[in-house]
């Protein structure tokens, strides 16, 4: 699945994308297009047409419908020059696919014109002591998803509300934490008893302890976290000096642990007990990436940031 991995893939591109097209939302669409192959895919085959197709990589693993999708973003943007979404979505899919070896199973990529789909046998090796991840990487999603449910409150609510009395900021604090702790509480439930506890649990909760015990969806993880922050943090107006310094004080982050990757190789230390080392390898370009762009991009990152579009 490498969840992390194609999700940084498609933020790696998305600033390409956003400095040709002079938009900062490319970021965010083609890495949700990185991803969504799987959000789509997984459940539908593995769930939903469990009894005829029994398979992850289907529909949204195609070349079909990336091309219907960048073909119906390109028409959009023939009257609307703003209008980036399907084709940044496309081209993140298309990534994703690349990153999948769907070439290797040829037959599924260019569904339907070389017939129906053939089923592949998914294999998750899961290294010893690994389940206590699930609960931790519960948790995690969970509070994630209350933070992003609070700024898109946050981002919501006037802004005359945040800048007003005491009481009336204190009234907002406490209904965002109740929120909050609500939004968390239904997550874990979700993951835990509903997603992870259904009938399906075992396939998923082997997947995705498969993806918690790779240290290089850490990795991937890490940058994309950074550089999702880069793009929400500074959604609302903030100092020029207090911007620069997050960009200098990640981008040294990734440039570091890019350097101290290698050392531990040098002491026969493999980080990765899933994929080995050439996922290891793919992890720290995409560190130097993280790196680069926040050390020695600053301004154009800013440039993107401080559009309005």
């Amino acid at each position: 699945m490498l969840l992390f991995f194609h999700l940084f893939i498609g933020l790696a591109a998305g600033f390409i994308l956003a400095l040709i097209f002079k938009n900062k939302k490319a970021i965010i669409f083609c890495g949700l297009g990185g991803i969504l192959p799987d959000l789509i895919d997984k459940p539908l085959g593995e769930v939903f047409l469990a009894d005829s197709l029994d398979f992850g990589r289907i529909y949204f693993h195609t070349i079909l419908i990336v091309l219907i999708i960048l073909a119906v973003g390109i028409f959009i943007r023939r009257y609307n020059k703003k209008s980036v979404a399907l084709i940044c979505i496309a081209v993140g899919m298309f990534l994703h696919q690349l990153g999948d070896f769907m070439w290797e199973s040829l037959q599924n990529w260019m569904w339907p014109f070389m017939g129906p789909f053939t089923h592949v046998e998914e294999i998750y090796t899961i290294p010893e002591g690994a389940e206590i991840l699930l609960d931790i990487a519960a948790w995690i999603i969970s509070v994630i998803t209350a933070l992003a449910v609070i700024y898109f409150i946050y981002r919501l609510l006037p802004e005359k509300l945040y800048k007003g009395s005491k009481p009336k900021t204190a009234a907002i604090i406490c209904f965002e934490a109740v929120i909050a702790v609500l939004t968390t509480a239904a997550m874990r439930y979700l993951i835990m008893d509903f997603f992870l506890g259904g009938s399906n649990g075992d396939y998923f909760s082997a997947m995705f302890l498969h993806e918690l015990a790779a240290f290089s969806e850490w990795i991937f993880g890490f940058v994309s976290l950074i550089l999702l922050i880069v793009i929400i943090l500074f959604a609302k107006q903030v100092s020029k000096a207090r911007e620069e310094k997050v960009y200098k004080i990640c981008g040294a982050v990734c440039i570091a642990a890019a350097a101290a990757i290698p050392v531990l190789w040098i002491f026969g230390i493999n980080l990765d007990a899933v994929y080995g080392f050439p996922t290891q390898i793919v992890g720290v370009i995409g560190l130097l990436f993280g790196g680069v762009v926040l050390l020695f991009m600053r301004k154009k990152v800013s440039d993107l940031q401080n559009q309005k579009n």
